[in-house]
């Protein structure tokens, strides 16, 4: 519950300073967070950073709490162009940190100290950014594009199958709303903050979990928006079947969730707003 109300970031700190780790622009992180991680990371490095989706590996714990992910194994080993080649590089079957990774030759003299000075600069200088910015730098209009794009994901993965017109009606609408939110003057710098980390508690769930958010999903792989994951089962069931039928009635459910979601950010949002333009 104290998460839910006040955690303004997740940041995992795992495998920095490798030696040989001169690749940053692969740790895993949420949209509204990747702006900020790669200035940082550029300012220090000169590296372009682009992230991955965050999945449920690294103590990835809080999505149902709605806080926002940075990072999870962090600096990783260049990948080699052939295949063959990244089985040669390790023993532990994961090339990216090194082939000592996980194993007895696991010790201190893998780690770089130039490398470790580096990755701990850019995880402080992140920490204290979001700790001491008057606004909360979370920037959910990436969040939003990333979530019109899911939708339209599954609506093509469906292939008719299933009706998805609403929740896209309502992903567009919510990044309409939140492209005037970011452009607009704003008022008391604590209401807005309390408005960003509400956006996060609704759209962070939204794009990673199955809908409870009083009960974390199982630790494996999951696609993106899994509360439409049962999309794929019913496109394999015989259309008309009793099979079809169970899965659309659970995706309806499903869809509720995902319906909902998007009209509590957006109600939230035209509140603000709202309240911006008469100047409360």
């Amino acid at each position: 519950n104290d998460l839910h109300k006040n955690c303004v970031l997740n940041m995992n700190c795992d495998i920095i300073g490798g030696k040989g780790a001169t690749d940053l622009s692969r740790s895993i992180i949420m949209p509204e967070v990747r702006g900020v991680a790669a200035d940082f990371i550029k300012a220090y490095t000169g590296c372009e950073f682009r992230g991955g989706r965050c999945g449920r590996n690294g103590d990835q714990s809080y999505y149902i709490n709605g806080v926002s992910s940075a990072f999870s194994s962090f600096s990783k080993q260049p990948r080699p162009d052939n295949p063959e080649n990244r089985l040669q590089q390790t023993r532990s079957g994961a090339y990216d940190f090194g082939w000592w990774w996980h194993t007895t030759d696991d010790l201190t003299d893998k780690v770089e100290p130039e490398y470790f000075l580096r990755d701990a600069r850019i995880y402080i200088s992140i920490a204290m950014y979001f700790a001491c910015n008057p606004i909360i730098p979370l920037d959910f209009r990436e969040t939003a594009r990333e979530l019109c794009d899911l939708v339209a994901y599954w609506a093509q993965r469906a292939r008719g199958r299933y009706d998805l017109s609403e929740p896209q009606r309502l992903a567009d609408c919510l990044m309409e709303r939140l492209e005037r939110l970011y452009g607009d003057e704003r008022k008391e710098t604590e209401t807005f903050n309390h408005l960003l980390l509400a956006l996060g508690r609704i759209l962070v769930p939204l794009n990673y979990t199955t809908g409870n958010i009083y009960e974390n999903d199982s630790g494996v792989p999951l696609p993106p928006m899994p509360a439409l994951k049962l999309i794929d089962d019913l496109v394999r069931t015989p259309v008309g079947s009793s099979a079809a039928y169970d899965i659309v009635t659970a995706l309806n459910h499903k869809r509720n969730f995902v319906l909902d979601s998007f009209e509590r950010a957006i109600e939230l949002t035209d509140r603000y707003m709202d309240g911006l333009a008469e100047g409360v």
